[in-house]
Parts: structure tokens; C-alpha cells; sequence
């Protein structure tokens, strides 16, 4: 759980947003059963001018405090002296390990250190802007991922980015604090939105938002350059224009989906992006998206596969399993950049 300071008209807009048609009526292949169950776990409550949000999957902010600290530090040491503990690297030592990965072949991924946001983990603690929050696994991850994309588009080049299933937006506030980025559209579920949008806010107190109940009209570049950030539900795709998007990406959540709801995105992401513009994904292997295991293991949900993804025929910058994911988990996951042609 999080608390963040709201003015009273961000409450206003963000009340009118869970009020309203476009959080209540969702189309229904908009979710898994994963989703279906995690979507609940997103709560809030307002006193005041306080807003309280919690969640599970994609809710991924931790303000400091000292009872947070003690429970992390009591699970580490709980950890180290459990022998059925499965044993990866830590965090730290996977992303300093990662950036020692040379160009050996055109179509593997690798790293120029000189192009590297943050060269090793020391340096993410002194670039790390958000201090009031953790500087968690999410966060190395997110400047993994920063690392991997400045390498390959140049990110000062870059004007709009769209994020499908940013969940906290790790990612896209690095993006927008170390680059200033101009605009950003980003797709989630309404309920992950209503903890996605109050974080951005508050991280990006001057930014001009465009909450999903706001905006009815298709979205063209005339309405991007209007605002720093553009908040659509799934439901809401549809309103994007052609030829808008430098930069799309989706990390951890096609494999959350079915197979139906991935090649609708990758269709999406072919459409709005501009030409040479970049895409950018990771996701595991193969997942079966339950949400409750407990509750549905007598359920036939199908899994979905990577290999199965219908990717346009594009340019394909590396496609590999990734070995930083295979240092601090047991799923092997897939990453892939390619160049949109048009």
C-alpha cells in the first residue's frame, strides 16, 4: 500500500473515473482469468486529500518505512538459512552480470556500455530519482530494460512511446525522468489504472493527463501533443490513430493474456506505430494465465506460447531467451526487439 497527497481536482477527475461507464462496462475478452482475479485485489480509499491504493500483480511501488524494512530484512534471513530455497543471483548481481554481455553476433542481443543509462548497480542508486520509494527488483529490472532500448533507438530521439500494460509504470517514469519524453499512451485494465494514474501524478505533479473517461474522440497526433500522458483502456484502442508511436512495449503481461488478446495488441502496435519506429517485448516462454491456482486447477485454461505471438514481418533486432531473466527465476522468458516496417 501506498499514500499519495491528491489535490481536489485530481480527486474530482479520478472520482468521475471510477464512476463511470468506461471503468464499470469492460468488453469481456479483455480478461484472463489471471486478470480476473488480480483486477479485484486493486482497492483505494480517499480522506481528505490522501489516497491510499494497494494491489498484487502489477502494483509494484513501496514507500520506505521502517516496518517494511524490518519484514524485508526478516525474509532475507529467513531465505538464507532455508535449504529447499531455490538459489538465483540477486538483482544487483544479475544486472551487473548482464551489462558484461559484448556484441559477438548481429542478431544477439548485447550492450555498449557507453549507451548504458546506468552502468552497474552503484550507479543506479545515485541516478535512482524516486527516493521516496524502494529501489526494488522492478526498478533494476526497468533500468535493465532502459539499457536495452538506449543501446538500439537512441532514446533522446524518441517523441511518443506507448506502454501495453505498464501495471505501476516503472518503466515509463525512468523513461520520462532521465529522457523527458513528450508524450506517453499507456493501456491497462480500469482497474489498474486506478493506482497507474494516481502514481504518475504525483511523480509528474506539472504533467497534463487525459484520464480514459475524458477523452471519446479518435486520437491523433493533434491530441498527443495536447498531453504528457494518455490513459486508454483496452476497451478504448480502437480511438488510436495510424502513425503515431515512436516506441511500443509490453513487458510480463502478453503472457497474462490468451492468444486472442496478444495478436489484437501486436495488430495494434503494427498500426500506430510509425515507420522505424521500435518495438520492444518480454515475456515468458509459455504461461498458463490462472488466477487463483488454488481455486482453478481443475479449470482448462490454455497456455500461452510465445512461438505462437503472430508478429508482423518486421526487422528483427535480436529474439532470444533472456539470460538475466534465467538469473533470477526459474521461467525462461523470451526478449525481442524489431524494427516496425511500413
Amino acid at each position: 500500500m501506498i499514500k499519495l497527497k491528491v489535490d481536489e481536482n485530481f480527486k474530482k477527475r479520478y472520482l468521475s473515473y471510477l464512476s463511470s461507464d468506461i471503468f464499470k462496462n469492460q468488453n469481456k475478452i479483455s480478461k484472463t482469468d489471471y486478470w480476473e482475479f488480480f483486477s479485484k485485489k486493486f482497492k483505494y480509499t480517499i480522506k481528505g486529500k490522501i489516497l491510499k491504493i494497494e494491489g498484487d500483480s502489477g502494483f509494484y511501488y513501496s514507500e520506505k518505512n521502517i516496518f517494511l524494512s524490518i519484514k524485508r530484512i526478516i525474509k532475507k534471513i529467513f531465505d538464507f538459512f532455508n535449504p529447499n530455497k531455490i538459489r538465483f543471483l540477486s538483482y544487483k548481481k544479475a544486472f551487473n552480470k548482464a551489462l558484461l554481455n559484448k556484441n559477438v553476433s548481429k542478431k544477439k542481443m548485447f550492450f555498449n556500455i557507453e549507451d548504458c543509462v546506468a552502468k552497474n548497480f552503484k550507479e543506479i542508486k545515485k541516478i535512482y530519482p524516486f527516493r521516496n520509494f524502494y529501489l526494488d527488483e522492478h526498478v533494476i529490472r526497468s533500468y535493465y530494460y532502459l539499457n536495452i532500448i538506449n543501446n538500439y533507438c537512441k532514446i533522446s530521439n524518441i517523441n511518443s512511446v506507448m506502454e501495453i500494460g505498464p501495471g505501476s509504470c516503472n518503466l515509463i517514469a525512468l523513461l520520462k525522468k532521465h529522457f523527458n519524453i513528450k508524450n506517453f499512451i499507456l493501456i491497462d485494465l480500469p482497474e489498474t489504472l486506478s493506482s497507474t494514474i494516481p502514481i504518475i501524478d504525483y511523480l509528474f505533479p506539472k504533467s497534463n493527463i487525459l484520464f480514459p473517461h475524458e477523452n471519446s474522440n479518435k486520437i491523433d497526433k493533434s491530441i498527443i501533443k495536447k498531453y504528457d500522458f494518455i490513459f486508454l483502456t483496452p476497451n478504448q484502442v480502437n480511438y488510436l490513430d495510424e502513425n503515431l508511436i515512436d516506441l511500443s512495449i509490453n513487458t510480463d503481461s502478453f503472457q497474462e493474456m490468451n492468444l486472442d488478446q496478444v495478436n489484437i495488441y501486436l495488430d495494434l502496435i503494427q498500426k500506430v506505430s510509425n515507420k522505424n519506429a521500435y518495438f520492444f517485448t518480454k515475456n515468458r516462454v509459455e504461461k498458463t494465465p490462472f488466477g487463483s491456482h488454488k481455486n482453478n486447477i481443475s479449470i482448462n485454461i490454455k497456455s500461452t506460447k510465445f512461438l505462437d505471438y503472430k508478429f508482423h514481418n518486421n526487422n528483427i533486432k535480436f529474439f532470444e531467451i533472456c539470460n538475466f531473466s534465467l538469473d533470477v527465476q526459474k521461467h525462461p522468458m523470451f526478449i525481442r526487439l524489431e524494427e516496425i516496417l511500413k
